[in-house]
C-alpha cells in the first residue's frame, strides 16, 4: 500500500493505519520515497568564434606553388584552432552558470536517493514485538538505513572499473515511530467478528476490562427453577459469573451455593 504524499522535514506524521494477517511467522519492510526530479538543462548557445588571421609568411606566389597536400594541413589546423576556443569559451561559460546557479534539492539529494526517489527502509519482525503487543497497543521505533547512496570516495574495484554505480553500505537516516496491536483470531470466530480499526479494538477491549472488573452483591428476587413461588435470595456478581445463595430451613444443613455463567 502506498500512503499520500507528505512535506519532507526532520519529522512527518503519516497517520497511516493498515492491517496485515499473521500465519505463522510476519515480516514486512517500509519505504520511505521522495520525489525529486532533474532541473532543466539550460541550452547555451557559444557566441560565434572570430576567425583569426595569421600574419602570412609567404608571398602569394609561394602559396600558389604550394602543394595541396600542404594547404590541406593549413586548413586542418585552422579548423582544429577554432574548435579548440569554442570548446574554451563553452566551458568558461558553464563554469560562471555554475558559479552563479544555487543548489538545488537535485544538486544535494541526487547521489542519496535510488531511481524511483527511496532513500530510506524500515524492516518490522512480528516476532520481535508479538509478546509485548499482545492484546495491547505497543509503541515502538523502527530504525531506517538508506541503501542507495552513491560512494564517490573514488575507492578502486571492479565495478567502479567497469563504469558500474558503487552503492555505500547502508547507514542509519532515521526512525519510524509504529503503534502495534496484536490481536489473535479467536477459534471459531469470523471475519466479520473481528475489529476493523485499531481504535474498535482498543474501545472493544476497554469494555471487556470493565466487564472483567465489575463486581455487584445483594438481594436478588427469584421465580422459577427451584422456586415455585417468588423468593428473595442473597446473591454476588464478579465479572460474568453470578452466584446464589440458598439458605435452608434447617440450622444443622449449611447453606448451598449455585453459580450462573452470564454470557455477553
Amino acid at each position: 500500500m502506498t500512503t499520500s504524499w507528505l512535506e519532507l522535514g526532520q519529522s512527518a506524521p503519516i497517520g497511516q493505519e493498515f492491517e496485515l494477517v499473521v500465519l505463522d511467522d510476519l515480516e514486512f519492510q517500509l519505504t520511505l520515497q521522495t520525489k525529486l526530479e532533474p532541473p532543466a538543462v539550460p541550452q547555451i548557445v557559444a557566441s560565434p568564434v572570430k576567425a583569426i588571421n595569421h600574419k602570412k609568411s609567404h608571398s602569394a606566389f609561394r602559396n600558389l606553388l604550394s602543394s595541396p597536400k600542404k594547404r590541406k594541413e593549413q586548413e586542418r589546423k585552422a579548423q582544429e584552432e577554432a574548435d579548440r576556443l569554442a570548446l574554451q569559451q563553452q566551458q568558461e561559460a558553464q563554469a560562471a552558470a555554475k558559479r552563479n546557479h544555487q543548489a538545488t534539492a537535485w544538486d544535494l539529494l541526487h547521489d542519496l536517493v535510488g531511481p524511483d526517489g527511496s532513500f530510506a527502509r524500515a524492516y518490522v519482525c512480528l516476532n520481535n514485538h508479538e509478546n509485548q503487543a499482545y492484546g495491547r497497543p505497543l509503541t515502538v521505533d523502527i530504525p531506517c538505513f538508506n541503501e542507495w547512496a552513491v560512494d564517490n570516495t573514488g575507492a578502486s574495484s571492479v565495478k567502479s572499473k567497469r563504469g558500474g554505480v558503487v552503492r555505500r553500505p547502508p547507514y542509519r537516516v532515521g526512525k519510524l515511530t509504529l503503534q502495534l496491536l496484536y490481536v489473535p483470531k479467536p477459534k471459531g470466530a469470523k471475519d466479520e467478528d473481528m475489529p476493523k480499526s485499531m481504535n474498535a479494538c482498543i474501545r472493544e477491549l476497554k469494555e471487556a476490562e470493565e466487564v472483567k472488573d465489575t463486581t455487584w452483591e445483594g438481594p436478588l428476587s427469584q421465580q422459577g427453577g427451584d422456586c415455585p413461588v417468588s423468593a428473595v435470595r442473597n446473591s454476588s456478581c464478579l465479572s460474568q459469573r453470578l452466584t446464589f445463595f440458598l439458605v435452608l430451613a434447617s440450622t444443622l444443613l449449611p447453606s448451598r451455593r449455585y453459580q450462573a455463567h452470564c454470557l455477553p
